[in-house]
C-alpha cells in the first residue's frame, strides 16, 4: 500500500471550491488522483462558507492553557525527581496527574530512569589511570589469558531502588544516580 500524503489546506480549499462551482465528486477525486471516499469525507467534514472544519476536535475539552503548560514544564524542570502528584498539587489548576503527564509529554519530557554512574573519588580516578597506563602495551595474546570474573556487590544503607527523573530524549546523560 502506497504512503499517499495528507491534503494540505490549499487541497480542501480547492476541493470546495471545485464542488462550490458544481463537480460532482467523482470528478473531483479523478483530478487530484484521489479515492473518491476522501473527497466525500472532506465535502463533509469542512465549510464552504468559512474553508474551515465543521466538527470540534473529540473528547473532553482542554483544562489547561498554553501558559498552564509552560508552568507545568518549568515545574518539572525545576526539580526534575519530584512526583506527578506533587506537580499536581503545587499548581493552582484542578487536573489530575495524568494530565500533567501527557502535558508533560506533549512538550517533550517524560519520566525517565536516572543513568546509574559509579561515584568515582579522585583517588579511584588517578588508580584506574595508573592501572590504564600500565597494561596499555599489552597484546591481545596477553589479555587472552587474564580470567575475568563477575562482581556482584551488596550494600546495606543506600537507596538500591531506581531513581526516575523528567528529561527530554537528548538530556540521557545529564542527570545521574551515583552509586
Amino acid at each position: 500500500m502506497a504512503n499517499i500524503p495528507r491534503l494540505t489546506e490549499r487541497e480542501v480549499i480547492y476541493i470546495l471550491g471545485l464542488h462550490d462551482g458544481g463537480l460532482k465528486p467523482l470528478e473531483i477525486a479523478i483530478r487530484f488522483g484521489r479515492d473518491k471516499s476522501t473527497i466525500t469525507c472532506v465535502l463533509q467534514n469542512y465549510s464552504w462558507e468559512t474553508f474551515t472544519g465543521l466538527h470540534s476536535r473529540p473528547g473532553l475539552p482542554r483544562h489547561t492553557s498554553e501558559r498552564d503548560d509552560r508552568m507545568l514544564v518549568r515545574a518539572a524542570l525545576a526539580n526534575r525527581t519530584t512526583v506527578l502528584a506533587d506537580i499536581t498539587n503545587s499548581m493552582a489548576l484542578t487536573i489530575s496527574p495524568r494530565t500533567v503527564q501527557r502535558r508533560l509529554k506533549e512538550n517533550g519530557i517524560q519520566k525517565h530512569i536516572a543513568v546509574v554512574k559509579p561515584f568515582l573519588t579522585p583517588k579511584h580516578v588517578e588508580r584506574r589511570l595508573q592501572w590504564a597506563l600500565e597494561y596499555q602495551h599489552w597484546t591481545v595474546e596477553g589479555w587472552m589469558k587474564v580470567i575475568w570474573s563477575d562482581e556482584s556487590s551488596v550494600e546495606i544503607g543506600r537507596d538500591t531502588k531506581p531513581r526516575w527523573v523528567f528529561r527530554r530524549n537528548d538530556e540521557r546523560l545529564l542527570f545521574f544516580k551515583f552509586i
